[in-house]
């Protein structure tokens, strides 16, 4: 009897289907009389067998037919019954992966490309040779500069020695001086002897006492040795240029009462000149190693090395080409480009009016359309305080670590941020909502067979899912398909399944 049951139970499920039913039976009313003649008919018992099975498969086609009965007015409706679900209340955004660092590669030297060492999409480290620039031009440069260097270094030296005479000969005219003011007193004395003489033998030649030829050889005498005096005069006033208390102040130079630094003070206004031309000396010099020094710098800059670890992403130029050196007003005017995407950040954009929410260090969670059964996570680190005024968004950003290189820059992502701390709601699925306007809805909901309208108000979305803040209550059933042909009032026959977690 149960295996009857049970081959019964599933034949019934088919049963449901309207041919199949008039099949059915007649398949069953044929066994049965065909068991019920067969030639070799047995005791009694098993023709009250026979009848008893017979009578089973009646009542339990009868039976079930009023259990299952049909309402062929109604429409078969998928549904879920409504519970409260955790949540983390989040913003949901949508972003691209962008660099953490980036690297125009430019030449400091024109010149001819002569060697690429790298290929896009390589890894470079901080110091590896990425390319060569050609420095015939610039070696030539290097010995010039090397021959204007030794000029000046010539020239250097030779003032250095006129500046030192200079100072010797200060010494000599010191003495000098000293030598003019001797003879000066000599020629006072002389001057004074001569005039006494003259004096005495003019009171004599008065007297009668000499001759006028003596008394005129006085008289010369006396007028030589005045032209000598004034001539001693003379030398000294002109050995004492340069030497003077006058020449110091003029120089605004305080007179020293020191004698020693009184010379010193002498000999330092006495060879401006010539120490001026030591200081141009000098000067020369530091411009031809300058000279040299920018030369041997470009000569060591045609080798163009990596300044960080990082990945080439473009290549722009091919050896044999000519670059010259200069600023970069578009990635494609470099020569290559680096990127270090060992970290790069995560870049959203978040409408104004959710920024309020919105907080560093709040965790933020995202998917990459090339790995979507992959979640990645990081921290808003970088809120941009500016307001895109076309799309009323602004930018923020989460550093990530990438070791593994999985995220590469311009990736689409779709991410979560993270406002606060988990709670309960209602959510209903998205496709579930009809006319959805803004935070108003409608759900059709069943009850005792019968599709009911409900407005209610919505709140955020979570992925296919959206929260219910105001309309209905946990335990509602809700429909989830037909929607288009429900109206308040629809007969419908629910076809229960579990709500989509």
């Amino acid at each position: 009897m149960k295996v009857i049951n049970f081959l019964l139970q599933k034949i019934y499920a088919l049963f449901k289907f309207k041919y199949f039913k008039s099949i059915f039976i007649l398949i069953s009313i044929f066994l049965f009389y065909k068991l019920a003649i067969a030639p070799d008919q047995k005791s009694i018992l098993k023709e009250k067998g026979k009848e008893s099975t017979l009578s089973l498969i009646i009542n339990w086609f009868k039976n079930r037919g009023k259990s299952e009965s049909i309402d062929m007015d109604s429409i078969l409706v998928r549904a879920i019954a409504l519970h409260p679900e955790k949540i983390n209340p989040s913003i949901q955004t949508l972003g691209t992966i962008d660099f953490l660092d980036k690297v125009d590669i430019v030449s400091k030297t024109a010149g001819n490309i002569i060697d690429i060492q790298v290929k896009e999409g390589g890894k470079v480290q901080k110091g590896d040779v990425l390319l060569r620039i050609d420095t015939l031009q610039l070696e030539l440069e290097k010995r010039k500069n090397l021959s204007a260097l030794q000029s000046a270094i010539s020239g250097l030296r030779l003032s250095e020695e006129k500046y030192l005479k200079a100072k010797d000969a200060i010494e000599v005219r010191m003495l000098d001086i000293e030598k003019r003011k001797t003879q000066l007193k000599e020629t006072r004395a002389e001057l004074a002897k001569m005039k006494a003489t003259f004096s005495g033998k003019q009171t004599l030649y008065q007297a009668g006492g000499i001759s006028k030829e003596e008394i005129e050889s006085a008289q010369t005498a006396l007028i030589a040795s005045e032209a000598k005096y004034r001539i001693s005069q003379k030398d000294l006033e002109m050995g004492l240029v340069g030497f003077r208390p006058e020449d110091l102040t003029s120089k605004g130079i305080a007179i020293p009462e020191d004698p020693k630094e009184k010379i010193k003070a002498f000999a330092h206004i006495n060879t401006l000149i010539e120490k001026a031309e030591v200081e141009v000396a000098k000067s020369q010099v530091d411009s031809a190693k300058a000279a040299l020094e920018s030369t041997e710098e470009l000569i060591r800059a045609a080798t163009i090395r990596s300044p960080s670890n990082g990945v080439v992403a473009y290549i722009n130029k091919h050896i044999g080409e000519y670059v010259n050196p200069g600023a970069v007003n578009s990635p494609d005017q470099a020569i290559m480009v680096l990127v270090n995407i060992s970290k790069v950040y995560a870049k959203f954009n978040v409408r104004e009016n959710d920024m309020i929410s919105i907080h560093k260090d709040m965790l933020i969670e995202f998917t990459a359309d090339v790995y979507p059964d992959k979640k990645f996570s990081g921290k808003v680190g970088i809120i941009n305080p500016i307001v895109d005024p076309k799309t009323h968004t602004m930018e923020i950003k989460a550093l990530i670590n990438n070791d593994d290189r999985l995220l590469t820059p311009g990736m689409f992502l779709r991410g979560n941020i993270y406002t606060g701390d988990s709670r309960f709601v209602i959510l209903v699925p998205t496709e579930a909502l009809v006319a959805k306007e803004n935070e108003n809805a409608w759900l059709f909901t069943l009850n005792n067979g019968l599709a009911l309208r409900v407005k209610v108000k919505t709140g955020k979305q979570y992925e296919d899912k959206t929260e219910v803040i105001e309309g209905i209550e946990p335990g509602s059933i809700i429909a989830i398909e037909k929607l288009t042909q429900l109206k308040d009032g629809m007969k419908i026959r629910p076809q229960l399944e579990t709500s989509l977690e």
